[in-house]
């Protein structure tokens, strides 16, 4: 008998890796950074491990030049400020809203190949 995980490939979501990049790379922009589905988190982790490191980079490559492109004010005071993420995939997009509870906060818009779209700060 052979090996019965001889077909199967490891298989990502780049989309949601890139997603992954996201929430980790903006979420300890903050002082505290909470997360209001660990489930989805955990799910987007598993895709972020299955992506090679060199795209895994380049994401996170992406996403620090699109912080770097935001009001820098406001990049700063998110150091005091603590936020709740919450997901939330839209047909073709997926979203990432880091809600600060009165503050304002960070939305982020993926593509479907994981393309940032839009960034914006709200607030």
């Amino acid at each position: 008998m052979g090996n019965m995980y001889s077909n199967c490939e490891k298989k990502y979501n780049t989309q949601l890796a890139t997603a992954f990049a996201v929430y980790m790379m903006a979420g300890s922009l903050f002082r505290k950074c909470v997360c209001s589905s660990q489930a989805e988190a955990r799910h987007l982790y598993l895709h972020y491990r299955e992506m090679p490191m060199a795209k895994q980079l380049s994401a996170e490559d992406a996403v620090l030049s699109a912080l770097e492109r935001q009001n820098p004010e406001w990049l700063a005071a998110m150091a005091q400020l603590q936020c709740e993420v919450r997901f939330r995939p839209l047909g073709r997009v997926y979203e990432l809203w880091f809600d600060t509870r009165g503050f304002g906060g960070l939305g982020v818009c993926l593509d479907e190949k994981g393309r940032i779209r839009e960034m914006k700060i709200s607030g």
